[in-house]
């Protein structure tokens, strides 16, 4: 019987042992997952989500009823850090601000240099890969030929590395020429277009509406070239349908200036078409009578003729470069000339220029075109010979040296 109730005894302190949690090693306290080989005493936390961002993944809710579910293991906050530094997200370290620039454009620490004007916005040079000049030309070519569409493949050409300011300005260059009107954010009137293409494109309106072309300077800059051509081409047309005889010569002789000094191929048909302008408007304006232009008057004595006067002004002036066939057509005289006439003698020296790329003849006076030709010119092993020249004795109807003997004028070989 003893022995019975001492089993009993024995049987009821093992319960209350496991039922107390009491490890097999003799240390107290439960047991928690991650940490079977014991360790030091500690107090049990509840089980919450953990924040997210701290490197500890959330806890799953333990089943009130059955086994208990292992618990997955939790990373440790880092011991340095603090309770209030774990509880808050990490900021990733940034590049260091920069003070803002005085213009208002904040800079890059590397990189090319930008050149900006005095209201801040930036004119980037080209980039690698992109040439201004090629923009510059497609931009003249898509308006003259009333076509965007090759302007608008080079704009959306993913292999184009363009200045986004370059694109910017390029784009509402066009739509205030389409559409007429003011460009936004420039005010000629205000003084706040400096650079030239701000200039060009500030100016647009009152080029449409009538007014003239500002003067710029495009050496060097074609785009700024290629931008006042097209509002010239504008003036020109506008001017040339209102019958402006004298500024539709002056626009034409700019437009073609600026072509032939392009850094561009020449646009021969263009060039062509110009030039049948640039005569139509000139025959009213530098070969009129009533064309405004510097002259000098002579009134007509009984006896004179026009190789007389001449001789007469280039005697008292020998800096002039005139011809009777010049006097005869500024004045539109007819075979014979009356006492008491007033003919006008032209000041401005007169020039012959050959460009033999564009195979085009321009002949001027002063820096103005007055006429131009379609020309021929020297084949291979004949080709024109350059330079400055001076025209001598001219001979009229004159031969023409053939082989072995002279051709006269008017034979099929002479030139």
């Amino acid at each position: 019987m003893r022995g019975f109730l001492l089993l009993v005894l024995g049987g009821a302190l093992i319960w209350i042992g496991v039922s107390l949690g009491t490890r097999v090693d003799g240390a107290k306290g439960p047991i928690y997952a991650g940490d079977p080989n014991g360790g030091e005493e500690r107090s049990p936390e509840p089980l919450s989500p953990q924040v997210e961002g701290v490197g500890q993944a959330p806890v799953p809710e333990v089943e009130p009823e059955g086994e208990p579910a292992a618990l997955p293991e939790v990373d440790p906050v880092p011991p340095q850090a603090s309770e209030s530094q774990a509880s808050e997200p990490r900021v990733e370290e940034s590049e260091p601000v920069m003070e803002p620039d005085p213009q208002g454009i904040r800079l890059r620490a590397t990189g090319p240099a930008r050149a900006l004007n005095s209201r801040g916005l930036s004119v980037a040079p080209s980039s690698p890969g992109f040439q201004v000049q090629t923009l510059a030309r497609v931009l003249l070519e898509s308006w003259l030929r009333e076509d965007p569409t090759p302007l608008q493949a080079m704009l959306d050409d993913e292999q184009q590395v363009m200045p986004p300011e370059l694109r910017a300005l390029t784009v509402q260059f066009w739509e205030t020429l389409v559409q007429a009107t003011a460009a936004p954010e420039h005010d000629l009137a205000d003084g706040q277009a400096e650079g030239p293409q701000e200039v060009l494109l500030a100016s647009v309106p009152h080029v449409l509406a009538g007014g003239q072309v500002p003067v710029v300077q495009t050496t060097g800059d074609p785009l700024a070239r290629a931008m006042r051509m097209v509002l010239l081409a504008e003036a020109m047309g506008r001017a040339d349908q209102a019958g402006q005889h004298s500024r539709t010569a002056l626009n034409a002789s700019e437009l073609m200036d600026l072509e032939l000094a392009a850094p561009w191929a020449p646009h021969r048909s263009a060039l062509l078409d110009w030039s049948e302008v640039l005569n139509g408007a000139q025959d009213h304006h530098r070969l009129h009578p009533e064309g405004v232009w510097s002259s000098m008057p002579y009134m007509v004595e009984s006896g004179d003729n026009l190789v007389g006067i001449r001789k007469k002004f280039m005697q008292r002036h020998p800096e002039l470069r005139i011809c009777v066939g010049l006097l005869r057509w500024v004045n539109a005289t007819g075979k014979y000339l009356h006492p008491g006439q007033t003919l006008r003698i032209p000041t401005d020296a007169s020039s012959v220029e050959i460009h033999l790329d564009a195979r085009l003849l321009v002949y001027r006076h002063g820096t103005e075109m007055v006429r131009a030709w379609e020309v021929g010119i020297g084949m291979q092993g004949h080709e024109t010979p350059l330079g400055e020249f001076v025209i001598g004795d001219k001979e009229f109807e004159p031969s023409w040296p053939g082989q072995g003997e002279l051709l006269p004028y008017g034979h099929p070989d002479n030139p």
